[in-house]
């Protein structure tokens, strides 16, 4: 009787050791198929997700890792444009190979055909991402404002652009008048004029900024002056 009471707990073991197997493998098994979290700019314009440099990027943020090249074919961008896509975990990043058109409508489109790494299909497609191009660049905020008096003799003078700028174009085109000992320090859109001496007291001082000051990787052409005192 003792034997047959073992051998019915091996029975009973190893049939649970095989439930238990086929249990793992049906809870891990993928059976969710991928959907997109977010699609946004690299390079949005003063805080605007649907208003972008033209040097942009597009990321697209899936919920897993898909394969790539399903992904790849069936995200584009119209009008049509070139670019080269890079990829960093479930993100998806398309770089255009040339600046896109100023002041100009772009849409994202992704199509059907995506699957992630499992096999699953996407199913539920989002909906288009539509997007604009910023203008030429010009000064958003200046600091002091123009025509301002009383100002402090030794703070910086602030210009903030509307997008990021090719800062040596712009240095090479800012003219100060009177001149007067400087520094140039940027952050992002802001340009900081820091006075090295205090300014005379009592003089009206203009900042010019020349009309070939322009985006980074964008030709040269008519752009607005500013003159702050």
């Amino acid at each position: 009787m003792r034997s047959v009471i073992i051998r019915s707990l091996v029975v009973i073991g190893v049939g649970g050791l095989i439930l238990a197997g086929v249990l793992y493998v049906a809870s891990t098994v993928d059976g969710r198929p991928p959907t997109v979290l977010a699609v946004r700019l690299t390079q949005p314009v003063l805080d605007d997700d649907r208003r972008a440099s033209i040097t942009t990027s597009i990321e697209v943020v899936f919920s897993e890792p898909v394969d790539t090249g399903s992904a790849e074919a069936a995200v584009a961008l119209q009008p049509g444009v070139t670019g080269a896509v890079s990829w960093s975990g479930s993100t998806m990043t398309f770089t255009p190979d040339s600046p896109l058109e100023l002041d100009a409508a772009y849409t994202l489109v992704i199509g059907p055909g995506i699957r992630d790494v499992a096999g699953n299909v996407m199913t539920g497609l989002p909906g288009e991402f539509e997007f604009e191009t910023a203008g030429r660049p010009t000064l958003s905020e200046a600091e002091p404002a123009d025509g301002a008096v009383d100002v402090a003799l030794d703070e910086p003078i602030e210009l903030s652009f509307t997008t990021l700028m090719d800062t040596s174009s712009v240095e090479a085109q800012l003219r100060l008048r009177p001149s007067f000992a400087h520094e140039l320090r940027w952050s992002g859109r802001l340009l900081e004029i820091v006075p090295t001496e205090p300014l005379h007291p009592g003089t009206e001082y203009e900042v010019t900024i020349g009309a070939s000051a322009i985006q980074p990787a964008l030709g040269s052409g008519p752009w607005p002056r500013a003159s702050r005192r």
